[in-house]
């Protein structure tokens, strides 16, 4: 079974959009019935319940909690980088350079070091479109690949 993550903008896509976002709604349904083995940062849902539309807030934190199988707590990251000796700061920042944000470097870190099979996104401009340098960039740090994708190419 597949290893994913899933980032925020599928859930808020498929909310907002609901029926009009056919690809990000279909995805959740296949997420519901079990398809994938769903790991879900804490820092997403950190960053999630600081927003200030609780309605979609809480409706997003419900999903993640219904259907993740692993939440990465901050406990388990450190674990983790205690492991392989990484020096996630460092990674972050140098990853940062390419993502051009920090939020998107951190999942795709995330998923690497949790060997996630995939990182399941909308975002084209800071993820898709820049897969082959992500991929580099691992691959340079010694890290495990990841395959950046859209709900209905996996």
């Amino acid at each position: 079974m597949k290893r994913i993550l899933i980032d925020l903008d599928i859930l808020t896509n498929a909310l907002w959009k609901g029926t009009l976002n056919a690809p990000a709604v279909q995805f959740l349904e296949r997420v519901k019935t079990g398809e994938f083995v769903v790991c879900t940062p804490y820092v997403l849902l950190d960053l999630v319940n600081k927003w200030k539309n609780k309605n979609v807030a809480d409706r997003i934190s419900e999903f993640y909690k219904l259907y993740s199988t692993e939440i990465i707590t901050v406990e388990k990251l450190a674990k983790k980088l205690q492991e392989t000796d990484a020096d996630y700061e460092m990674l972050s920042k140098e990853l940062t350079k390419i993502t051009n944000k920090e939020d998107d470097s951190d999942l795709v870190l995330i998923s690497s070091l949790f060997a996630l099979d995939y990182l399941v996104t909308f975002n084209r401009k800071h993820l898709q479109s820049k897969r082959e340098q992500i991929s580099a960039f691992l691959k340079g740090k010694g890290l495990d690949l990841i395959i950046v994708v859209l709900p209905n190419e996996i």
